[in-house]
């Protein structure tokens, strides 16, 4: 059930209703501004276009993280295919050893 929490970015404190626990709302939010004091620090001017800049250097990341995990994934079936091929061939292979296996006799 969602309840009232309230995060402060900036020294303004903002009102959101969430299932998530506070202290997870606060990393969030320090995350959000650590994000907007890096472009408020390197360029002066509007606070709205400092917001959207702050928003495109978190999406951003989110992106190029995204990214990164698909190639992972990609990289993690392509090796599970080729671990099943590789267990396909040996499968013969144990069929014709002796049902003491190598070295016992």
């Amino acid at each position: 059930m969602k309840r009232s929490v309230e995060v402060t970015i900036d020294g303004k404190a903002i009102a959101l209703k969430s299932d998530y626990e506070q202290a997870y709302l606060d990393d969030l939010a320090s995350f959000v501004e650590e994000q907007y004091r890096e472009v408020t620090s390197a360029r002066g001017g509007n606070p709205y276009r400092q917001a959207v800049l702050a928003a495109l250097n978190i999406a951003d990341e989110l992106f190029r993280l995204r990214r990164r995990n698909r190639e992972l994934q990609e990289g993690v079936r392509q090796r599970c295919e080729r671990i099943q091929k590789l267990l396909k061939e040996i499968d013969p292979l144990r069929a014709r050893t002796p049902s003491g296996g190598p070295g016992q006799g």
